[in-house]
Protein backbone atom coordinates (compact mmCIF):
# COMPACT_ATOMS: atom_id res chain seq x y z
CA UNK A 1 0.00 0.00 0.00
CA UNK A 2 2.76 2.54 0.94
CA UNK A 3 5.08 1.15 -2.22
CA UNK A 4 1.70 1.88 -4.56
CA UNK A 5 1.29 5.65 -2.57
CA UNK A 6 5.24 6.29 -2.84
CA UNK A 7 5.11 5.21 -6.95
CA UNK A 8 1.79 7.63 -7.46
CA UNK A 9 3.40 10.38 -5.65
CA UNK A 10 6.88 9.93 -7.99
CA UNK A 11 4.62 9.55 -11.14
CA UNK A 12 1.34 11.80 -11.00
CA UNK A 13 -0.89 11.14 -13.40
CA UNK A 14 -2.79 14.23 -15.31
CA UNK A 15 -5.51 13.47 -17.24
CA UNK A 16 -5.82 15.73 -19.58
CA UNK A 17 -2.11 15.77 -20.43
CA UNK A 18 -1.50 12.66 -20.42
CA UNK A 19 -4.57 11.45 -22.70
CA UNK A 20 -3.51 14.26 -25.32
CA UNK A 21 -0.65 13.21 -25.79
CA UNK A 22 -1.24 9.11 -26.07
CA UNK A 23 -0.58 7.81 -29.61
CA UNK A 24 -1.93 4.86 -31.35
CA UNK A 25 -3.52 1.87 -29.81
CA UNK A 26 -2.83 -1.53 -31.01
CA UNK A 27 -5.21 -4.07 -31.70
CA UNK A 28 -3.59 -6.73 -29.56
CA UNK A 29 -5.06 -10.28 -29.21
CA UNK A 30 -5.83 -9.28 -25.24
CA UNK A 31 -7.86 -6.43 -26.53
CA UNK A 32 -9.55 -8.40 -29.85
CA UNK A 33 -10.38 -11.30 -27.39
CA UNK A 34 -12.21 -8.83 -25.05
CA UNK A 35 -13.98 -6.91 -27.62
CA UNK A 36 -15.73 -10.32 -28.90
CA UNK A 37 -16.82 -11.19 -25.49
CA UNK A 38 -17.94 -7.81 -25.25
CA UNK A 39 -19.96 -7.63 -27.88
CA UNK A 40 -21.41 -10.67 -27.59
CA UNK A 41 -23.02 -9.33 -24.46
CA UNK A 42 -24.21 -6.28 -25.63
CA UNK A 43 -26.19 -8.03 -28.07
CA UNK A 44 -28.62 -9.51 -25.66
CA UNK A 45 -29.47 -6.38 -24.52
CA UNK A 46 -32.34 -3.99 -26.18
CA UNK A 47 -30.74 -0.61 -27.34
CA UNK A 48 -30.89 1.82 -30.30
CA UNK A 49 -28.53 4.81 -29.11
CA UNK A 50 -25.65 5.05 -27.64
CA UNK A 51 -23.35 7.24 -26.41
CA UNK A 52 -19.94 6.03 -25.57
CA UNK A 53 -16.84 7.63 -23.46
CA UNK A 54 -13.44 6.97 -24.62
CA UNK A 55 -13.85 5.38 -27.83
CA UNK A 56 -10.27 5.18 -28.29
CA UNK A 57 -10.09 3.67 -32.14
CA UNK A 58 -13.70 2.68 -32.13
CA UNK A 59 -12.89 -1.03 -32.35
CA UNK A 60 -15.70 -1.89 -30.35
CA UNK A 61 -17.77 0.80 -31.57
CA UNK A 62 -17.44 -0.70 -35.33
CA UNK A 63 -18.51 -4.39 -34.09
CA UNK A 64 -21.92 -2.55 -32.58
CA UNK A 65 -22.58 -0.55 -35.43
CA UNK A 66 -21.97 -3.92 -37.85
CA UNK A 67 -24.06 -6.33 -35.30
CA UNK A 68 -26.94 -4.38 -33.72
CA UNK A 69 -29.51 -1.89 -34.81
CA UNK A 70 -28.11 1.33 -34.14
CA UNK A 71 -30.09 4.76 -34.65
CA UNK A 72 -27.52 7.18 -33.24
CA UNK A 73 -24.02 6.19 -32.33
CA UNK A 74 -22.49 9.84 -30.39
CA UNK A 75 -19.12 9.40 -28.69
CA UNK A 76 -16.07 11.36 -27.43
CA UNK A 77 -12.38 11.01 -26.55
CA UNK A 78 -9.69 12.90 -25.11
CA UNK A 79 -6.97 12.06 -27.44
CA UNK A 80 -6.61 13.72 -30.67
CA UNK A 81 -4.81 10.56 -32.37
CA UNK A 82 -6.78 8.15 -30.96
CA UNK A 83 -9.99 10.36 -31.96
CA UNK A 84 -8.99 10.66 -35.36
CA UNK A 85 -8.58 7.58 -36.11
CA UNK A 86 -12.15 6.07 -34.77
CA UNK A 87 -13.81 9.39 -37.07
CA UNK A 88 -11.84 7.52 -40.08
CA UNK A 89 -13.06 4.19 -39.52
CA UNK A 90 -16.22 5.14 -38.55
CA UNK A 91 -16.79 7.76 -41.33
CA UNK A 92 -19.42 5.15 -43.10
CA UNK A 93 -21.53 5.02 -40.67
CA UNK A 94 -23.95 7.80 -40.97
CA UNK A 95 -25.52 7.08 -37.30
CA UNK A 96 -22.15 7.76 -35.72
CA UNK A 97 -20.83 11.37 -34.50
CA UNK A 98 -17.42 11.90 -32.36
CA UNK A 99 -16.22 15.07 -30.27
CA UNK A 100 -12.79 15.44 -28.85
CA UNK A 101 -13.93 16.58 -25.64
CA UNK A 102 -13.66 15.24 -21.82
CA UNK A 103 -17.24 13.29 -20.66
CA UNK A 104 -17.31 16.00 -17.82
CA UNK A 105 -17.62 19.04 -19.89
CA UNK A 106 -19.41 17.69 -22.68
CA UNK A 107 -23.47 18.90 -22.84
CA UNK A 108 -25.97 15.99 -23.64
CA UNK A 109 -29.01 17.25 -24.38
CA UNK A 110 -30.93 14.01 -24.45
CA UNK A 111 -31.14 10.20 -22.66
CA UNK A 112 -29.51 7.26 -24.70
CA UNK A 113 -30.84 3.72 -24.04
CA UNK A 114 -26.95 3.12 -23.62
CA UNK A 115 -23.97 4.62 -22.20
CA UNK A 116 -21.02 2.38 -22.43
CA UNK A 117 -17.53 3.30 -21.65
CA UNK A 118 -14.78 -0.02 -22.63
CA UNK A 119 -11.53 0.42 -20.30
CA UNK A 120 -11.69 4.05 -19.39
CA UNK A 121 -13.70 4.77 -15.94
CA UNK A 122 -10.20 3.15 -14.82
CA UNK A 123 -8.54 5.46 -15.63
CA UNK A 124 -10.83 8.05 -13.26
CA UNK A 125 -9.03 9.37 -10.27
CA UNK A 126 -11.67 8.13 -7.48
CA UNK A 127 -11.90 11.72 -6.53
CA UNK A 128 -13.51 12.07 -9.87
CA UNK A 129 -16.10 8.83 -9.98
CA UNK A 130 -19.05 10.23 -7.89
CA UNK A 131 -19.83 13.21 -10.34
CA UNK A 132 -19.05 11.07 -13.55
CA UNK A 133 -21.36 8.12 -12.27
CA UNK A 134 -23.97 10.39 -11.62
CA UNK A 135 -23.70 12.00 -15.39
CA UNK A 136 -24.04 8.98 -16.77
CA UNK A 137 -26.98 7.79 -14.87
CA UNK A 138 -28.90 10.91 -16.07
CA UNK A 139 -28.55 10.78 -19.45
CA UNK A 140 -29.11 6.60 -19.67
CA UNK A 141 -32.66 5.35 -20.23
CA UNK A 142 -31.59 1.92 -19.95
CA UNK A 143 -28.27 0.83 -19.25
CA UNK A 144 -24.91 2.21 -18.13
CA UNK A 145 -22.00 -0.59 -19.18
CA UNK A 146 -18.60 -0.45 -18.20
CA UNK A 147 -15.75 -2.97 -19.19
CA UNK A 148 -12.68 -2.35 -16.12
CA UNK A 149 -10.57 -3.98 -14.14
CA UNK A 150 -11.92 -5.98 -11.27
CA UNK A 151 -12.12 -3.22 -8.17
CA UNK A 152 -10.81 -6.13 -6.04
CA UNK A 153 -6.95 -6.53 -7.82
CA UNK A 154 -4.62 -6.08 -5.47
CA UNK A 155 -2.00 -5.48 -7.74
CA UNK A 156 -0.30 -2.51 -8.52
CA UNK A 157 -2.16 -0.67 -11.09
CA UNK A 158 -0.05 2.04 -13.25
CA UNK A 159 -0.39 5.57 -12.20
CA UNK A 160 -3.36 6.33 -14.93
CA UNK A 161 -5.47 2.95 -13.91
CA UNK A 162 -7.68 2.87 -10.56
CA UNK A 163 -10.37 0.11 -9.51
CA UNK A 164 -13.31 1.33 -8.38
CA UNK A 165 -16.36 -0.41 -6.84
CA UNK A 166 -18.62 -0.18 -9.54
CA UNK A 167 -21.78 -2.07 -8.22
CA UNK A 168 -21.54 0.58 -5.07
CA UNK A 169 -21.08 3.11 -6.98
CA UNK A 170 -24.16 2.64 -9.50
CA UNK A 171 -26.00 1.23 -6.31
CA UNK A 172 -25.76 4.99 -4.61
CA UNK A 173 -28.26 5.93 -7.35
CA UNK A 174 -30.70 2.87 -7.02
CA UNK A 175 -29.42 0.93 -10.03
CA UNK A 176 -28.90 -2.62 -10.11
CA UNK A 177 -25.23 -4.28 -11.69
CA UNK A 178 -24.63 -7.48 -13.31
CA UNK A 179 -20.82 -8.26 -12.87
CA UNK A 180 -19.65 -10.42 -15.77
CA UNK A 181 -16.45 -11.56 -15.85
CA UNK A 182 -13.94 -11.34 -18.44
CA UNK A 183 -10.35 -12.21 -19.36
CA UNK A 184 -7.18 -10.40 -17.97
CA UNK A 185 -8.52 -9.10 -15.08
CA UNK A 186 -11.27 -7.50 -16.62
CA UNK A 187 -15.13 -7.87 -16.21
CA UNK A 188 -18.04 -5.80 -17.64
CA UNK A 189 -20.54 -4.10 -15.23
CA UNK A 190 -24.15 -3.62 -16.59
CA UNK A 191 -26.06 -1.11 -14.94
CA UNK A 192 -30.04 -0.96 -15.22
CA UNK A 193 -32.57 1.46 -12.96
CA UNK A 194 -34.58 0.69 -10.55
Amino acid sequence: MLKNLVYRILHPYRPAAYWHNIGPEELTERLSTNRDLTIQQLKKLQFHTVFEIGIGEGHVTEAVLNECKISKYDACDMSPVRQHEAAGRLAQYPQFTSVLEPFQTIRLNHQYDMILALQCLMHIPPRDMKSIIAKMIRHAKKYVVNVDYYNETKERLAPHCFGHDYGELYGRHGWQTTKINLLYRQAMYIATPP
